[in-house]
């Protein structure tokens, strides 16, 4: 298999420009059903969108980035909001977005991540990283192959929460919203993005009034 050795910059389509970061005092006042995304995932939702589509979101400051406790990488799909902790990219014609996720994920970054204190992966950083490349068509095979092993969901104990796939946020019972709120306050914090991704993955919503209590 044929590499090829990129830039970061050389090989994605970088959109920070178009990142609104809101207060908690401006997404207390615009609750909604769009997710709002920080750096290592959802950290709110309200009432609007700024990108629609599926796009890659790197971590761009936080102590995870030199922990690695979770992936500093992820795939979005959908209508999203995302603030000005997350770099946010696609693959180009050189890369498909989902490989880039693959790799970032599987490299090590600690050369381009400055500061101690707080840890950044700025833009220019992000651009400088090289990377090794196959063909756009070997990335696709290789992304296939990977998909089918992430398609299995990891489940938190909380097997019972099936049951209200497709039912809105704002439409659960005292009854149900404790049951929510039941495993919610069980689990580590450095996994509820890990939970909120498997809970997005089985199509279930998170009631309103635990989203509120989670700000």
């Amino acid at each position: 298999m044929e590499l090829r050795e990129y830039r970061f910059d050389e090989i994605s389509v970088n959109y920070d420009k178009k990142r609104v970061p809101l207060s908690g005092a401006q997404r207390e006042k615009r609750k909604g059903n769009y997710r709002y995304y920080g750096a290592q995932g959802i950290i709110d939702y309200i009432d609007d969108f700024i990108f629609d589509g599926t796009y890659l979101l790197i971590a761009e400051d936080g102590e995870n980035l030199k922990s690695k406790k979770q992936n500093i990488a992820q795939v979005v799909n959908g209508q999203f909001w995302v603030n000005n902790h997350a770099h946010i990219v696609t693959g180009n014609g050189l890369c498909d977005t989902h490989y880039l996720c693959y790799l970032i994920n599987s490299m090590d970054l600690s050369g381009y991540i400055t500061g101690s204190a707080q840890p950044k992966l700025s833009q220019a950083n992000l651009n400088a990283v090289t990377l090794l490349l196959p063909q756009i068509d070997v990335q696709k095979k290789i992304v296939g192959y990977l998909g089918k092993i992430d398609e299995k969901i990891e489940y938190f104990d909380d097997e019972e929460l099936d049951q209200y796939r497709g039912i809105p946020s704002d439409s659960f019972d005292d009854q149900q919203i404790d049951q929510f709120r039941e495993i919610l306050y069980t689990i580590r914090p450095e996994e509820l993005s890990d939970w909120f991704i498997s809970l997005e993955k089985r199509g279930i919503e998170l009631p309103d009034v635990l989203k509120q209590e989670l700000n």
